[in-house]
C-alpha cells in the first residue's frame, strides 16, 4: 500500500453515496448496473455500512466557510464581466468594494467567476497596465517576432 494511507480506486463522495442508496433500500445490483460499479464493490460497501453506520456520518464532507460574495454580489459581477470583457481583477475587486462593501482579493473574485464560467484570457492581474504594455505594442511585437 503506497504511504499516506489506503488509495480507493472511487472518491469517497462516492462511496458514501453508494452507502446512501443502500441505506435508502436500493438493491445492490441496481446500483452497480446504473452507476457501472462491480456487484463486489457494491457489497463491500454495504458491510462497511452495516458494520459502521456512524462513519456514514462522520465521513460526510464537511463544507468549507461560506462565500464572502452573495449571490447578489456574485450576479452582478457576472453582468459585469460581461458588459466588460477585458477587465481586470482587480478592477472587479473594485467594483465589488465600490457597489457591495465587500473586501476580496483578486483571487477570490477568479474563483467566483470561474464558479460561474466566466474564466477568460482578457482577465488578468494588471501587469500589463502597470509595465504600460498596450494592445498595438503588443502586436507590433508579436509581428517582429512573426518576421524574424
Amino acid at each position: 500500500m503506497p504511504s499516506g494511507g489506503p488509495q480507493y480506486r472511487y472518491r469517497d463522495e462516492v462511496r458514501e453515496t453508494i452507502k446512501l442508496q443502500l441505506g435508502a433500500g436500493v438493491p445492490g445490483n441496481v446500483i452497480a448496473h446504473y452507476n457501472k460499479f462491480s456487484k463486489a464493490f457494491v457489497s463491500r460497501m454495504n458491510t462497511e455500512r452495516k458494520i459502521h453506520p456512524e462513519v456514514l456520518a462522520a465521513c460526510r464532507r464537511k463544507k468549507g466557510p461560506k462565500s464572502r460574495i452573495s449571490p447578489e454580489a456574485n450576479a452582478a459581477l457576472a453582468k459585469f464581466m460581461e458588459e466588460n470583457p477585458k477587465a481586470f481583477r482587480s478592477e472587479a475587486v473594485d467594483f465589488l468594494r465600490g457597489n457591495f462593501n465587500i473586501e476580496v482579493s483578486e483571487s477570490t473574485v477568479s474563483r467566483a467567476m470561474k464558479r460561474v464560467r466566466l474564466a477568460r484570457k482578457g482577465l488578468s492581474t494588471g501587469v500589463d497596465q502597470q509595465v504600460g504594455v498596450d494592445d498595438e505594442t503588443a502586436a507590433d511585437e508579436s509581428e517582429r517576432a512573426e518576421d524574424t
